[in-house]
């Protein structure tokens, strides 16, 4: 996703800031962090106020469309840098569109975290300081693939040669809350939505030594490398360790005598006045009820998982899956529901804490095989909604399945960063789930706001 149509827009949680003030409590941002984009539609000066120019070697240059740094090679390489320097004490998103051109080492181009200054002893890498980037290499330079250098080691990227010559859309992604970056590309990038063709993968930032004095988001290199398009937004983070920290909660429900569950109303009977059967936490919303040759038709994903606490080929059941659906990136949002039999999705998207009207985006009540149900398109601001998932098995096949489509793009399944289908969701669109608390009715939902209270932040100064 494009950052570049960002609002720099005052934001707190929505589900946060409503229980933070129902239940009296004062909300303690997190640390400030800049919000900004830059064109560089400038021409000649430096813009700013949220860049410097490295103190060493040729500075670049700025013709009205793009930065340039045309020093001469590995004797010649700059960087661009925040001028604030406490980036590693807030997660965030960064993307910029290079253009990377042949001439060998000199051609290479670099995007990261660190002190940002060309180092002398290393061909002017930025490796000065506490540091950690990826270089994207030219295509007449080694494989003309891209590495990732931090303090002590380097990373080849997976799969040989990637980047290379062109046009390319980096993001950095960083977690405060667990030390950790990942770097990303989209290449050949034509404009539109952010597109993740290669993951470089996530390093641990714990040994790096980044303080609140050498961590600026930086770019840069020589010999014609050109950069456009730069956005730097925060996001919540995880707080803490992946799996502890995102996910759905799972419940499994049957109805009392073990009657029978043939639409919404009677799945809503089962969840309020039931028996609760099995739960459990699942990274992402993905079920099949296999019979009894654990068989059966898994949807449009499949792997999916047996609910918690129901035998094979098992009869009048409902499930319900329930989280925090965190969006880091405002954008048009469609969501998918693929089962059998009927399911029903519903976004507290006022945070008020109460499903209202309008707020079930998808009521899909039938006796069905295999089917999806899509909502309409919903333009969604970034920040933390309550979320639910409710789908129901009559007889025969049982499965059931949540996806999301972001600004016309694929559908994906979406949950957390743990698991191979939630982390290609959150690496392309920056979309993933938080664990709630389990509780019988959405009307207590407000006292949920609680766990959230790590998503409240304050922007320090916006551009």
């Amino acid at each position: 996703m494009n950052f570049r149509s960002l609002s720099c827009r005052a934001s707190l949680a929505p589900m946060a800031l409503a229980g933070a003030m129902a239940l009296g409590l004062s909300a303690v941002p997190a640390q400030a962090v800049t919000f900004f984009t830059e064109d560089f539609n400038n021409a000649g000066a430096l813009p700013g106020p949220n860049l410097t120019q490295s103190p060493l070697n040729t500075a670049a240059t700025f013709n009205g469309s793009v930065a340039t740094f045309a020093g001469g090679g590995d004797g010649g390489r700059s960087m661009l840098r925040t001028a604030d320097t406490d980036y590693a004490s807030t997660s965030f998103v960064a993307e910029i569109t290079v253009s990377v051109v042949g001439g060998g080492g000199g051609g290479s181009t670099f995007i990261g975290l660190g002190v940002g200054e060309p180092f002398a002893g290393f061909f002017q890498e930025p490796r000065t300081g506490a540091h950690i980037f990826t270089r994207l290499q030219p295509n007449d330079f080694g494989a003309g693939g891209a590495v990732v250098t931090d303090n002590s080691a380097e990373f080849t990227s997976p799969g040989g040669t990637v980047a290379g010559n062109g046009t390319h859309r980096v993001r950095v992604q960083y977690d405060a809350a667990i030390q950790t970056i990942a770097f990303t590309i989209d290449q050949n990038y034509a404009g539109g939505p952010f597109v993740t063709d290669h993951v470089l993968g996530v390093r641990s930032t714990a040994d790096n030594g980044f303080d609140a004095t050498n961590a600026r988001i930086f770019f840069g290199g020589a010999s014609g490398a050109t950069f456009d398009d730069l956005s730097v937004a925060a996001f919540s983070g995880f707080g803490g360790d992946i799996s502890a920290a995102t996910g759905w909660n799972s419940e499994t429900y049957k109805r009392t005598g073990n009657a029978i569950i043939n639409n919404l109303a009677t799945a809503d009977d089962a969840i309020n006045n039931g028996v609760l059967v099995g739960a459990g936490v699942a990274s992402v919303v993905n079920y099949l009820n296999r019979d009894i040759n654990n068989n059966g038709n898994d949807g449009n994903f499949g792997n999916g998982l047996e609910p918690f606490g129901i035998p094979l080929d098992a009869d009048d059941f409902a499930v319900r899956s329930t989280g925090f659906l965190q969006i880091t990136e405002a954008g048009l949002f469609q969501f998918r529901n693929n089962t059998d039999d009927g399911s029903r999705l519903r976004i507290d998207l006022n945070g008020d804490g109460v499903f209202g009207s309008g707020e079930t985006v998808i009521l899909d009540d039938v006796l069905s095989g295999p089917h999806n149900a899509d909502s309409a398109i919903l333009a969604l601001a970034e920040g933390q909604y309550f979320i639910e998932h409710v789908w129901f098995e009559r007889g025969g096949g049982a499965e059931g399945e949540l996806a999301i489509s972001v600004n016309g793009g694929a559908f994906l399944l979406f949950g957390d960063p743990g698991s191979v289908d939630g982390l290609a969701a959150f690496l392309a669109h920056g979309v993933f789930v938080t664990q709630a608390q389990i509780i019988p009715e959405p009307a207590t939902m407000s006292l949920l706001a609680l766990a959230g209270l790590g998503m409240l932040h304050r922007r320090r100064r916006m551009a």
